[in-house]
Formats: structure tokens, C-alpha cells, sequence
């Protein structure tokens, strides 16, 4: 999707602080509404995915994770951090 308003969008989503305890849910809720609009970009699935993990909702996480690999199977990253999630978080 180079080149698209997906870039641009996923730019503006990866400064988003990860661990922003206190935003959280709104960026959650924010995330949801965009994978809503645009349910095919796997971008917004990862960075979702990366959202959770880091508020520690591990289950979801790996739930947004499996979304991107049903989309973009040959991005290696979700299943990466899929597979640290169970490593060490013991889902």
C-alpha cells in the first residue's frame, strides 16, 4: 500500500506512546474506529496489536496480531511478537 493515505495514517499512529496508561482506551477506541473504515490495512491491526501488548492485554493482542498475518502473511513482525507474547506471558 505504498504511497497511499495508509502511509500517512500509520506515520501519524507510530507516535502514538505506547505506554500512555492514562489515554489508553481512547487510543484503543480510536484504532477500533479506523480498522472499522479500513479493515484491510494491516498496519492499523499491528499497531493495535502493539497498543495492547503494552497495556498488557495480551489476549487481544494476539488476537489484532493474527488479523495482520490473515492479511499481510509475509510480514514477519506480528508473528514475532505473537510468539513473545506466549514466551512470556504464558497466554
Amino acid at each position: 500500500m505504498k504511497g497511499t493515505p495508509y502511509d500517512s495514517l500509520s506515520l501519524c499512529l507510530s507516535k502514538i506512546k505506547l505506554d500512555d496508561k492514562e489515554n489508553s482506551n481512547l487510543w484503543i477506541k480510536w484504532y477500533e474506529q479506523l480498522i472499522e473504515k479500513h479493515p484491510k490495512n494491516y498496519q492499523l491491526h499491528f499497531g493495535l496489536g502493539n497498543l495492547l501488548y503494552n497495556q498488557e492485554i495480551y489476549e487481544e493482542a494476539v488476537t489484532a496480531y493474527s488479523k495482520v498475518i490473515g492479511i499481510k502473511p509475509n510480514f514477519i513482525k506480528p508473528y514475532v511478537d505473537t510468539a513473545l507474547v506466549y514466551e512470556y506471558k504464558r497466554v
